[in-house]
Formats: structure tokens, sequence, C-alpha cells
């Protein structure tokens, strides 16, 4: 008689979450960026800035587990991709030929772990969201654009490093947004915002070392961030 009880619960408990999952899929369009915070004290009369926006992508999934009507567990699964520029200024060299650019294409997977709400409706079919919450973040590519040029610092001191990757594997991202939800009926929904996705780590591979055995993070600070407009459907 326990055991039924216990299996009639688990199972009351799993098709209760489950019919208040809602999963969608989306397509943001990104302008993407990086900050770069230069820790060297012009080292070896080098200086490192960011170089500006640059127009990325974020699609994939999402579920929302609802605890009610206004309140769910949002997650999923997005691939994202992440624009970071590295501008370094050589001193002793005259301008304008003392800076090198490197620009990179970041390839990760998202996983959101965020709160979001929803309002009642503010017209027919129609309520906002809001959502806020962390994201752990998968590296799973890197690409140099413009070529594999060993004349670019950063890039030189990774292949040297024995072809180290740039960039870590793992990043912690910060991830705020609004938007509007149109219901189009008993179960689809149309959905568009905008949100902000802030990197909270120094993204530089924390074992990428200089010619001279120091650590390149100890002298650039670079996190990632984008802007992103959100639009999808629900199901």
């Amino acid at each position: 008689m326990k055991k039924i009880f216990t299996l009639i619960l688990a199972t009351t408990i799993s098709t209760n979450i489950f019919a208040q999952l809602k999963a969608s899929l989306k397509f943001s369009p990104t302008l993407a960026m990086n900050l770069i915070t230069d820790n060297s004290g012009i080292k070896d009369n080098e200086s490192y800035d960011d170089n500006g926006l640059g127009l990325r992508y974020s699609t994939g999934i999402n579920l929302d587990f609802h605890f009610n009507n206004t309140v769910a567990f949002g997650t999923g699964l997005w691939f994202s991709v992440r624009k970071v520029g590295i501008t370094t200024t050589n001193d002793l060299v005259p301008s304008p030929n003392n800076k090198t650019d490197e620009v990179y294409n970041l390839q990760y997977l998202q996983i959101p772990l965020t709160l979001k709400m929803f309002t009642n409706e503010i017209a027919d079919d129609m309520r906002l969201y809001f959502q806020v919450g962390p994201s752990v973040d998968f590296k799973i590519n890197e690409k140099l654009l413009k070529g594999n040029e060993l004349d670019k610092p950063v890039y030189a001191a990774a292949f040297n490093d024995g072809k180290r990757a740039v960039f870590s594997y793992i990043d912690l991202s910060i991830i705020g947004g609004a938007g509007v939800e149109y219901q189009m009926g008993e179960h689809t929904a149309l959905f568009a915002g905008l949100s902000y996705n802030r990197g909270l780590l120094n993204s530089l591979n924390p074992l990428l070392k200089w010619g001279d055995g120091s650590y390149v993070n100890a002298d650039i600070n670079n996190k990632t961030s984008a802007i992103s407009l959100d639009l999808g459907i629900k199901f």
C-alpha cells in the first residue's frame, strides 16, 4: 500500500511539473562587445584596449517551469557567438603604425538559470515579462578572424605557448531582460524583447603565458557583453 501511494504521489508531482513546462525557440541578433582592463602598467612598452562592437547572434531553446501563471524558472540551451577585440599599442612606434588589432569569434553553449516574471494582461492576449539570473557558458570554439597572423601579440603568445587556447573554456554571465508576450492560441505565443548579457569572469585562458613566463590574464582582464533583440515562439 505504501509503495502504491508513493508511486501515485510521484506520478502526480511529475505530471504537474510537465503540465507547467513551456518550451520556446528563440533567435537573437546581438550587438557583441568586450571590456578590457589593462593591468600591465605598459609592460614592454605595450598597452591593451578593446576595439568596438560586432554584430553576432544567439539561438536556442528556452524551457520555462512555471510555479504559477506569473512566476517561472527559466533555463534552456543557447548557441551564442560573441566578439572579442583586443588592440595592442606599442608606445615605441610612431602613430598610426603602433596599433595591432585582434578580433576573435567565440562560440558558446549557454545554460541560463533565471527567474522569469510575467504581468497580468496589459492588453488583449498581451503581457510583459522580466527575466534575471546567471548563466553557465561553455566555450566550444574560438577563431581569430582575418587569418592566423603571428604578429598579433596575444595570438602569438598562445601559438608559442604550445598552441594553447587563447580563451578559457568556461565563463559565467548575468542576464537581465524584458519584453512582451502575445498569446496567439491556447498553446502558442510570440515574444519579443531586449536583454543584456554580461560576462563575470576574465575570459582569457588563465594558463596562457607571455614569452617571459608571466601570465597573460594578469596583464589583460577581458569580459564579454552583449545586447540582444530576442525574438521567438512559445509552445
